[in-house]
């Protein structure tokens, strides 16, 4: 089945959905995909689909633009959006995307990744027992870089622009994976959030760098230190899931491996040949993009009536969004 990509954005996340696409294109001879054609920001969107076989539109602009894109795409006859996180940063956009009917794949790639997949699968086999805690950090350094360079920051500046990426930066950002993460392991709804939000080395004002998330399940907690000021840090995400029978915890630096503790005993159990996504080896993955292109992969091989796992919807999306957005703040 042949696909029609059209890309909006031209930074991080529009590059690693064009790479993804390039990926799929390569490893799997049900799809093929043509080469992506360049919106330009603010173009009219109305028409772009007609003559196209099975027009996708990929989003990878800023932040403050995803629901707009999603809406006008709908009305531009796309029918089927990839859409960067997050999916919104505002209630009303959040409300206004709840009635869509388009069929959108959120690249909340982490979820996506063998580790998270398989802590999901062993919660829901009971084999963890009770759930106790869900625990973890995801720590990034952009903040603290710019903060101790002697050199004119190199940061990005839509993302200063309230218009562009919204009022907040780190909370959005990162904690819309993480919150993506709790959600999708504790396979529920949460009863309560709180958030305590900071601004250390903040470049603007509504900037926020360093984050904790608490969010409460009927039976059991969450807590996530979620950051762009921690110094010397890389892209650092570590998971620990404890349960009343065993612990697991996953690193996305060593995404292939899972850590499961059982009493005082460890073992650890390794990822084998995917089928989905870049089909690399185990221990020669491909970093976070490996998530985009997961998602990307299934979301066309669903789209052409193929088998494969389900990926992030819209909905879901939307959910992750509500829980940031109606949180108590600490």
């Amino acid at each position: 089945m042949k696909f029609q990509p059209f890309i909006v954005g031209s930074g991080m996340s529009a590059k690693t959905i064009r790479k993804a696409l390039s990926i799929i294109d390569i490893v799997d001879s049900q799809l093929s995909i043509a080469p992506p054609i360049q919106l330009a920001r603010g173009q009219e969107l109305n028409g772009l689909p007609e003559g196209f076989e099975n027009p996708i539109l990929c989003v990878g602009n800023p932040h403050g633009l995803h629901a707009q894109y999603v809406l006008q795409g709908g009305d531009a006859g796309f029918t089927d959006i990839v859409l960067d996180k997050p999916a919104c940063v505002t209630l009303n956009e959040l409300n206004a995307l709840r009635s869509s009917p388009v069929n959108v794949a959120v690249l909340h790639g982490f979820r996506q990744m063998w580790g998270p997949q398989t802590m999901r699968s062993m919660v829901k086999s009971g084999e963890m027992g009770d759930l106790v805690s869900l625990e973890g950090r995801y720590w990034q350094s952009s903040a603290a870089e710019v903060a101790v360079s002697d050199r004119p920051p190199r940061d990005k500046a839509w993302k200063s622009d309230l218009k562009l990426n919204g009022p907040y930066d780190t909370y959005v950002d990162l904690g819309s994976h993480w919150v993506d993460l709790m959600l999708f392991l504790a396979d529920g709804k949460p009863t309560q959030t709180r958030s305590w939000i900071s601004h250390p080395n903040a470049i603007a004002p509504h900037r926020d760098t360093h984050v904790h998330l608490y969010i409460e399940f009927d039976a059991f907690r969450t807590l996530g230190s979620v950051s762009k000021t921690l110094h010397g840090a890389g892209n650092e995400m570590e998971l620990m899931l404890l349960g009343t029978q065993q612990a697991v915890t996953w690193s996305l630096q060593r995404p292939d491996e899972l850590r499961i503790g059982r009493g005082n005993e460890v073992r650890l159990l390794r990822r084998t040949p995917a089928r989905y996504g870049s089909q690399q080896p185990p221990f020669s993955g491909t970093g976070w993009l490996e998530g985009y292109t997961e998602i990307i992969h299934s979301f066309l091989l669903r789209r052409a009536g193929v088998e494969a796992p389900c990926v992030p919807t819209l909905s879901e999306g939307l959910d992750t969004m509500e829980v940031l957005l109606n949180s108590e703040r600490l």
